[in-house]
Parts: C-alpha cells; structure tokens; sequence
C-alpha cells in the first residue's frame, strides 16, 4: 500500500497525549556525537545509501544508512562547513566550507577525490538532477558548475540577480528548475534554455528551500522569515501560510508537508497546503537541520549540540502507532479480518518486529477462526442431511 493512502486513512486520528513522550523516544533509532561543535548540514544520498554531516568545526563525516557504519571522517579545513550533498549514485560526498573550498570525497572508502579553493562567499551546493555536475551558489549570484566525476569546473549559469543562490529545486518535467535566492527572491528557469523566465520577490528574508507539488503545477517556497508560500509557473501566489522561525526546510517526496528546523532546537511539521501545524518534536539544542532518506520514512537531524540523529518520520511513526492500536483493539474484538489489515497497513509503514509478531498471531486466529466456521458449517450440513434422511424413510 502507498504511503500516502495510509497517511490520508489516519489522518484525523490523533495518539492520547500521554504517549507523545513515548513515541518521539522510540522514533529515534540513532545518535552521533559527530561534531564538537554545531552541526551545520546534511545531506543523504537520492538512492537513501548514505548520509553525511558537516560541523562548524570543520569536520566532515559519513555513514552507511542500513547498517550506521561510519565511512568517512575528515577536516577538508578548520573553516566551518556551509553545505553537503551526495551524488546521484551515491558514490561522492562533496562538502563546502566557509573559507571558499570544495571538496569531494568517496563516500564508501573515505578518501579525498578533488578539491577547489578559493570559490568566494558559497551559499548553496547540490547535485544536479541528471547526476552529472555539482552547482555550486556563489556570492555574485551565480551557479558555478562542477563535474561530478572528474571535479573539473563547467560553464557557469548567470542571471540577472546579484543575490547568492541558496535553494534550488528542478521541476517534475526536468525542463525547468527553480531558484531561491540570500534577498528573498525566486527565479523560474528554462533548463534547456539556460535562461530566467520569471524573477520575482517572494520573502523578506533568505529562502530555505523549494518544492513542487506531485503535479507539477506550483511549487512552493520556504524563508528564513517562516512564511510558507504557493506559487504558479507564472510566479502568481496562491496561498500563503506562517510557520515557525526556521533555519532550515526538509520537503518530503510523497507527503503533502513541510518539515521546518527551528532555533529551538526543534522539527516543526505542517501540513501543506494550508500550513497547519501537525507535530512539533524535540529534537536536541537550537538550530535544527534534516534532511529525509527516500520513501520519506526517515529523517537525518543536525542539532546546535554536533549531534546526527536517525529518526523514523515523527508523523508516519504516529500513524504507524494508531494502526497498531487499531489492529490490537480488532484482535481482541475477535476481528482477525481487520486486526490483519489494520497490522498489514502498519507494516507497509514500518515493517518492525513488533507488528510482524502481531501479523502472525492474527493470521493464524483467522485461519483457525476460518476452520471453526467451516466445521460449524460442515456440521450443519451434515445435520441437514440426517434430518431428510429421517423424514423420508424408505
């Protein structure tokens, strides 16, 4: 079953208070001390193999996403770093710092691939969507362009705007990407083209991040500012909403939702979108930075404290606590047909020992409820048949 199908199911179902505590401990399922000091990015692989951390005392770490194993630890400099990404196949992790150099690292073997110094005021890096060059925000405003295999430098792209680049996001056709930008500004581009079609302000202050809805049709902008805003290809506001004050944005692939790290130390969600507020989890001292693996599920946290925290996504975590509930109430009602449903839905979310042990006993009192209900009926049958033989004696 899609995620997002279970999700809508649930949605106006709530978990009682008392568990909240309860559930934002058990979605943790990993702390790193990897920084001395705050961490200032993440990053994870588009594929979900891997994940990395930038601190801002210079270090840079990676991890294996199925087994934790650490991959990479290194200090390209002692300048703090400004952003991470991985490449398309996972294999490259590259890293910016504050001192202006870019560095490319193997993300399974550790080991130093390519460096570039002296790139002026970096603002914003990140594969782009074929996989083939990192762009790379500077502070003229342009995007400078590097070969993801051998590191060499491309032709850069240059607009108008003299305000860095700090969030990019393609469309769903692949054909036009959109950039947002230090001044609060965002600019609707023709890939093939190279070339801006629309500029236009957006927020009072730097943008966050940038994503489109699954049609394709609007895309929408997160600010510094905490606003939240709808936008057509035209660049015509549909809707605007107020979140929290943020640092960062993580945009889920399949959910309708907004993930917004705060000053205080925590992950604010919302619902998208009208902007509501649909959990807020602590997740370690201010300012808060995620990222989220595929299948949004999980999520990677940098928190003011250098720590890296693995999550189970806090809000399908909830849903995945009501189904069990769900299911457990069915079982005990004697509903096995709905207690395996309700487990089954629960383990298309998160497929936990606890829910499989759940499926198994609800599929065996089926099965034996089943069997009962056939030997009832074969022994109706039979009663039937022994009531006409008596009543038509030969």
């Amino acid at each position: 079953m899609k995620l997002s199908c279970v999700l809508s199911a649930v949605v106006a179902l709530s978990v009682p208070g008392s568990l909240r505590a309860e559930m934002e401990s058990e979605a943790l399922l990993r702390s790193f001390d990897a920084h001395s000091q705050g961490v200032s990015a993440v990053a994870v692989s588009p594929a979900g193999d891997y994940f990395a951390s930038g601190g801002r005392d210079g270090k840079v770490r990676a991890w294996t996403a199925a087994d934790y194993q650490q991959t990479l630890e290194a200090a390209p400099s002692t300048q703090p770093v400004l952003g991470a990404a991985i490449s398309k196949d996972g294999t490259v992790a590259a890293f910016a710092d504050a001192a202006g150099t870019l560095s490319f690292y193997s993300t399974f073997k550790g080991a130093l691939l390519g460096q570039t110094t002296g790139l002026a005021g970096i603002s914003f890096i990140d594969f782009s969507v074929d996989g083939r060059s990192l762009l790379v925000g500077v502070r003229s405003g342009e995007l400078r362009s590097f070969s993801a295999t051998d590191f060499r430098p491309g032709k850069p792209i240059r607009s108008d705007s003299k305000s860095p680049v700090t969030a990019l996001r393609y469309a769903k056709d692949r054909l036009h990407f959109v950039t947002g930008h230090a001044d609060g500004t965002l600019q609707y581009w023709s890939g093939s083209l190279g070339k801006v079609l629309k500029a236009f302000p957006a927020h009072g202050a730097p943008v966050l991040g940038i994503a489109f809805t699954p049609d394709g049709k609007y895309f929408c902008s997160a600010g510094r500012d905490g606003g939240l805003k709808f936008w057509s290809a035209e660049g015509e506001l549909k809707k605007e909403a107020r979140g929290a004050s943020a640092v960062s944005v993580a945009f889920p692939e399949k959910l309708n939702l907004a993930v917004l790290g705060g000053t205080d130390g925590a992950l604010h969600v919302l619902r998208l979108p009208q902007g509501e507020a649909a959990l807020t989890t602590a997740v370690g001292p201010g300012p808060v930075i995620a990222a989220f693996l595929p299948e949004d599920r999980l999520l990677v946290t940098g928190d003011g404290g250098g720590k890296v925290k693995v999550w189970r996504n806090p809000l399908v975590y909830r849903q995945y606590k009501v189904l069990l509930d769900l299911g457990d109430k069915a079982f005990a009602a004697g509903r096995y047909d709905m207690a395996v449903t309700k487990f089954g839905e629960a383990a298309s979310l998160f497929a936990e020992p606890e829910v499989a042990e759940k499926m198994k006993l609800a599929r065996e009192k089926k099965l034996s409820q089943q069997q009962e209900q056939l030997k009832k009926m074969r022994d109706l049958q039979q009663q039937t048949r022994d009531r006409m033989r008596g009543s038509n004696p030969r």
